[in-house]
């Protein structure tokens, strides 16, 4: 009897932690503590070890490096990278198609472009420039934004170089927050300016 009222009060405390929460994927949830995800990847690691997209598209959450807070113990978003490629990179043409096939996936899924850099899905040419955003899309429910972008890591080597596909994965409220305060930044850095 014990372990059925345990296991009604758990659940009824998820459910409403869930309702008042952005889902960011699966089951983690905006404002979920450190300890709270831990708990949760513990209990179920394959949902974020492999993340398919479908045609071969293998994406990869891990609790350490993967997670986005703000402030410290506050998660906001995940962090999402090309299974088992988080220290070598996938290439060039690699990280073409894995930016390329995952803007179909979220297009087919109602999501819709909010800012599209003319170079996102040309890594030499993104990261040349150091742009800070490439493809943003938003839910069609305005709850999460998706920010899909390449990047070029060093290898262990600590010489070489290799191109990277990521995905970060925030709500909508924190991406809002954060563009108010870079537009903020900007009016601030340029209000001395004389033209």
């Amino acid at each position: 009897m014990k372990k059925l009222l345990l296991l009604i009060a758990i659940t009824s405390t998820i459910s409403a932690f869930s309702q008042d929460k952005v889902k960011i994927y699966k089951g983690l949830y905006e404002g979920m503590t450190r300890k709270e995800v831990k708990t949760e990847f513990k209990s179920n690691k394959a949902d974020y070890n492999s993340v398919s997209f479908g045609n071969g598209l293998e994406w990869t959450i891990k609790k350490t490096g993967g997670m986005l807070y703000n402030p410290k113990d506050y998660l906001v978003g995940v962090w999402m990278w090309p299974k088992g490629t988080l220290l070598s990179g996938i290439g060039y043409e690699a990280t073409v198609s894995y930016l390329q096939q995952s803007k179909k996936f979220f297009l087919s899924r109602g999501y819709e472009i909010l800012l599209e850099n003319e170079w996102w899905d040309k890594p030499q040419n993104f990261v040349g420039k150091s742009y800070k955003y490439g493809l943003v899309l938003n839910s069609k429910d305005n709850k999460r934004v998706v920010h899909l972008y390449p990047a070029e890591i060093t290898l262990m080597d600590g010489k070489s170089t290799n191109m990277q596909a990521y995905i970060k994965v925030f709500t909508r409220s924190f991406w809002d927050k954060e563009m108010n305060e870079n537009k903020k930044e900007y009016e601030n850095d340029t209000k001395d300016t004389d033209f």
